[in-house]
């Protein structure tokens, strides 16, 4: 079973890592939706030696794992651990960005289809697991890593590897990169809890994991699944901005993706399909907050009907009725 999170006595950063100045988004990411500028591995600093002879030549040791290499950034948002992140705490405003790295793994008994067959943990899947700073051992005889308990809502995409196992699996930690907020503990949560009181982080986007760039396929009702469609990010977002999700599905079923964009759609929105996306701000001044909002957007014309930002109360712009 895996266990709440536990903060570390680890000496971490500030959380607010210091950001990169300028603009980081090039112009082709919204017309690909595939993947957002990363730098490169961490690199550690070569040793200092003292003064004395050369060091005799030696058989090269073997080479860094590349699928455990984690990116240092994704945009301008400076990848942290767990540990930074619990250190952090309730200062980190519940709408701002966070990239955050460690091993993923999910829990199939806290993650859920609802009524709809197979494994649990597809993308119209509720899932919920962790993200620790080192793999552990899956048969739990090894003392338990900083981690950080996550929820990865419905719409969000996982690793094929992770998606397609069966309940039975044995699924081994999987180092990622992925792009989230912090999550915000219910007022109805008193001492013990369902698994929605234990979750610490929401997962938005998971960018990177076991070495490969992971890209952004826009999920589609099976139900609309009947013709092709205009990108919803190449119009409604501009330059600065790097997209996290983007779903296309009935009024009646967004809260399934987010439910304070669900309670909009569901009072104001007429019968029609409509996209929901999740977008991070743009870095439109050096220094600026990274924030995550979501969009409504009509389908036929992608049209701006609402938005807003996770616990935070929605604009509209164009709803029929308000």
């Amino acid at each position: 079973m895996i266990v709440s999170p536990t903060p570390t006595t680890r000496s971490t950063r500030r959380f607010r890592a210091q950001r990169v100045a300028g603009f980081v988004v090039p112009p082709a990411l919204l017309a690909l939706v595939v993947a957002a500028g990363f730098a490169g591995p961490r690199q550690e600093a070569a040793p200092v030696r003292s003064p004395g002879p050369a060091p005799q030549a030696s058989q090269p040791g073997p080479a860094p794992d590349p699928a455990s290499a984690f990116p240092a950034m994704f945009g301008d948002l400076e990848a942290i651990g767990p540990a930074e992140l619990l250190a952090a705490g309730d200062a980190v405003p519940p709408s701002e960005a966070v990239a955050l790295e460690g091993y993923l793994g999910v829990d199939p008994a806290e993650s859920a289809c609802g009524d709809a067959p197979g494994a649990p943990f597809g993308t119209w899947c509720d899932r919920r697991g962790i993200i620790a700073t080192t793999p552990w051992a899956t048969s739990g005889t090894a003392p338990f890593p900083p981690h950080v308990r996550v929820h990865v809502p419905v719409g969000v995409r996982l690793p094929a590897v992770i998606e397609g196992a069966q309940p039975g699996d044995e699924l081994e930690p999987m180092p990622v990169l992925v792009v989230g907020r912090r999550a915000v503990r219910p007022a109805a949560c008193q001492g013990w809890g369902p698994a929605i009181c234990d979750d610490a982080f929401v997962v938005d986007r998971v960018a990177w994991a076991g070495g490969v760039r992971m890209g952004l396929t826009p999920l589609v009702d099976d139900r609309l699944q009947t013709e092709k469609r205009p990108n919803p990010f190449a119009t409604s977002l501009d330059l600065a901005d790097m997209p996290l999700l983007g779903a296309l599905v009935w009024p009646e079923d967004v809260w399934r993706l987010d439910t304070d964009a669900g309670s909009v759609a569901i009072d104001g929105i007429p019968g029609q399909p409509v996209w929901y996306l999740r977008v991070l701000d743009g870095a439109r001044s050096p220094g600026m907050d990274r924030r995550v909002r979501w969009m409504l957007l009509a389908e036929p014309d992608l049209r701006v009907l609402a938005n807003g930002r996770p616990g935070a109360e929605a604009g509209t712009s164009g709803v029929d009725g308000g």
